[in-house]
């Protein structure tokens, strides 16, 4: 069997954890589908760990800890805030473990938050961690636009 290409394993990881969202409320799917066309430029302009500490900020309840296996979208009931968990824990699971099914990406921050690795971490590290969250974030804001409800979009 060929292994699968970087891009591929993107592909598959993006279309997963959207494919989450599919499965929640319209409300959910329509900030979840704007926060990930927006995240790009976020990071862009402020930076991969002010935009995730952007995210935390936005969850209902203050975390003890930033730690992306400890966020669980269920535990909040307003949809901006459970969208803003899902796109902490996508981008972070990605960037911390691939698609953890044994390809070729494994992970940039050796199981480590990306917050936590971004504050600990050269200048290098960091602009290749940004370039890898840009980069799946191009899948999964592909997979948002087909599958999710979009704000105003109709029926």
């Amino acid at each position: 069997m060929n292994p699968r290409t970087l891009e591929q394993e993107r592909a598959s990881f993006a279309f997963k954890v959207v494919s989450e969202v599919k499965n929640k409320q319209k409300s959910v799917q329509e900030k979840y589908s704007s926060y990930v066309e927006k995240a790009p430029t976020m990071i862009l302009t402020n930076g991969l760990g002010t935009t995730l500490a952007f995210y935390l900020s936005k969850l209902e309840k203050p975390i003890s800890d930033a730690d992306y296996r400890a966020i669980n979208p269920e535990n909040y009931s307003k949809p901006d805030a459970v969208a803003y968990a899902y796109l902490y824990k996508h981008i972070s699971t990605w960037l911390a473990e691939g698609n953890g099914d044994g390809g070729v990406f494994k992970g940039l921050t050796e199981g480590r938050d990306p917050l936590k690795f971004i504050m600990n971490s050269p200048a290098t590290k960091v602009m290749v961690l940004t370039d890898e969250a840009l980069a799946i974030l191009n899948w999964m804001k592909k997979f948002a636009k087909a599958m999710l409800e979009e704000s105003g979009s109709h029926e």
